[in-house]
Order: C-alpha cells, then sequence, then structure tokens
C-alpha cells in the first residue's frame, strides 16, 4: 500500500492511504481520486519551494508527464499502480501551476470585473 500524506481538507484528521479507505466525508463526496491528487499536491508543497516562473512549472509537468509516457510505453505489460502514481503526480503539478503561478481561486475571486475596470481608468 503505497501512502501519499495526510488529508488537506481543514479540519479533517483522517489519513489518506492510496488506494484504500480513511477519508473524511468531504472526500468520500469528491471521490478518491481527487483527494489523492491533493494529498499528493500538498506533500509536494511541503517538500519543494513554489514554482518560480512558467518554464519551471512547465518543466515539472513534462518531467511528470514523461514518467507516465515511459510507462505507458509499457504496453501490455504496464504495472497499473505506478501508471496511477504518475498520473496522480501529473495531475498534481498541473494543478499546482495554476496555483503557484496563475494565482489563487481566492485572489481571482477578490478582483472583480468592477476592479479591473476601475483600475484601467
Amino acid at each position: 500500500m503505497s501512502h501519499f500524506g495526510s488529508c488537506a481538507h481543514p479540519g479533517c484528521i483522517n489519513i489518506v492511504v492510496y488506494p484504500e479507505e480513511t477519508y473524511c466525508p468531504f472526500h468520500r463526496e469528491i471521490g478518491w481520486s481527487v483527494a489523492i491528487v491533493g494529498a499528493e499536491l500538498a506533500r509536494a508543497r511541503s517538500k519543494f519551494p513554489p514554482f518560480h516562473s512558467a518554464h519551471e512549472g512547465y518543466a515539472v509537468i513534462l518531467e511528470e508527464l514523461s514518467e507516465l509516457w515511459e510507462e505507458v510505453r509499457k504496453y501490455p505489460k504496464y504495472d497499473l499502480l505506478k501508471l496511477q502514481t504518475e498520473a496522480i503526480q501529473t495531475a498534481a503539478m498541473a494543478l499546482r501551476f495554476a496555483e503557484d503561478i496563475c494565482g489563487s481561486v481566492e485572489s481571482r475571486r477578490a478582483e472583480t470585473p468592477v476592479q479591473r475596470e476601475t483600475e484601467k481608468t
């Protein structure tokens, strides 16, 4: 059993283990794959600083995607667990790119169309 980290959902005390059970009610609703990607994203954040540029983020995503491609090319003898692991890591880095380079959802919500128009004038 692989372990991707603890639940990143606020207030959740459960451990997210892959691919088995233990999820908070929030994670049961959104599905285990989304929970696992979130846990992988939290693990990556704890180990590595934010992306410094879009180029760096792209390079990290490309590296993860290349690792996934290496597993896919082993067809028909590929290992489903390795495929899943690489897909999860690729998804987590794509989300990290969106957050680190494009900004958080909260910051985009704070910037309303009215505020953008006011800044132009």
